[in-house]
């Protein structure tokens, strides 16, 4: 049993040595710019003050949360660009300086207005928003709520457009929902992956009618947005992550030349443009965890030792 109870520290602590000897690379960055580069793009959703009667989910952050980590990336002098900035170096593999990083907003909550932008101006901040076209109004007929969900406006859009720091792209024009694919709707799926059940004729989209709905759906996105904004609509946002080589060889046909995952690592020159790696900024992480997120493009450190901790029943 003595044995035993060393073997698992000695587990623990070569693990720990292995982090501590990682780390400090971790957050450290050559000097002057690198095609050599190793790019985190940051994807958050929703906003919202504490105390709220909503739900506050792992895609809500509260303003406070959201300042903290912006005045970091001044303070520590990282290098913000756009997506489009990204798209550009790693199509053409330009050089970037140490300590860049791309912030990324998706679905278009109203709250990217009210509680961010303040912010993102504050700061001299670019930030990506990718809309689901098809939710964008006009205007709104009462003011903002926020236990209410609301999404942009044309206006606020407009306006957010006009400061030179935001950049608006695809989540496709109404493909952010999970369909049935049976007739007793016993399965959901992410409709832009999946051809879905069609009621009123009792069946299954053929894979033609399935190519047709998502290219049609994410041409007009693309359209609508570029004819509203004035500026190409190059990248597509994945609802959910959900992709397959089917929705890759679709968007590109859209014109879509850079696709947006959710799957966590840094990108680089070289990377393929259909898969851009995304880290999400969880509302449960500290400054360390969201130090972590960004250096390393994943979850933070602490959750995978306690899980090693968990697994040998280390105490």
């Amino acid at each position: 049993m003595k044995a035993q109870k060393i073997l698992q520290l000695f587990l623990v602590l070569s693990f720990i040595g292995v982090i501590l000897v990682a780390g400090p690379g971790a957050f450290a960055q050559e000097k002057g710019a690198s095609k050599s580069f190793a790019v985190p793009v940051l994807i958050y959703h929703h906003f919202a003050p504490p105390g709220l009667n909503i739900h506050y989910n792992n895609a809500v952050l509260t303003p406070e949360q959201f300042e903290t980590q912006m005045r970091y990336l001044v303070e520590n002098h990282y290098n913000v660009i756009s997506l489009r900035d990204l798209a550009e170096a790693m199509e053409k593999g330009q050089a970037l300086p140490p300590k860049t990083l791309v912030i990324t907003m998706d679905d278009g909550y109203e709250s990217n207005y009210v509680y961010v932008f303040p912010i993102l101006k504050k700061y001299n901040i670019k930030a990506t928003i990718n809309l689901i076209v098809s939710y964008i109004k006009e205007e709104h007929p009462v003011p903002f709520n926020p236990e209410i969900t609301t999404y942009l406006t044309w206006k606020q859009i407009e306006e957010m457009k006009a400061s030179g720091l935001i950049d608006f792209q695809s989540h496709t024009f109404n493909q952010h929902y999970y369909g049935p694919v049976d007739e007793k709707y016993r399965i959901m799926k992410p409709a832009l992956t999946t051809p879905l059940y069609k009621p009123e004729e009792n069946r299954r989209e053929t894979k033609e009618e399935y190519r047709e709905r998502v290219l049609a759906d994410l041409k007009k996105a693309k359209d609508l947005l570029e004819e509203r904004l004035g500026t190409e609509v190059f990248a597509l946002a994945y609802p959910y992550g959900a992709y397959n080589h089917e929705v890759q060889a679709l968007a590109r046909k859209a014109g879509y030349k850079m696709q947006l995952s959710v799957k966590n690592g840094l990108n680089r020159y070289g990377d393929t443009l259909t898969a851009i790696k995304r880290v999400n900024i969880s509302p449960g992480d500290d400054l360390n965890g969201f130090k972590y997120r960004i250096a390393k493009g994943k979850e933070t450190r602490s959750k995978k030792l306690d899980r090693l901790l968990k697994m040998l029943n280390f105490k």
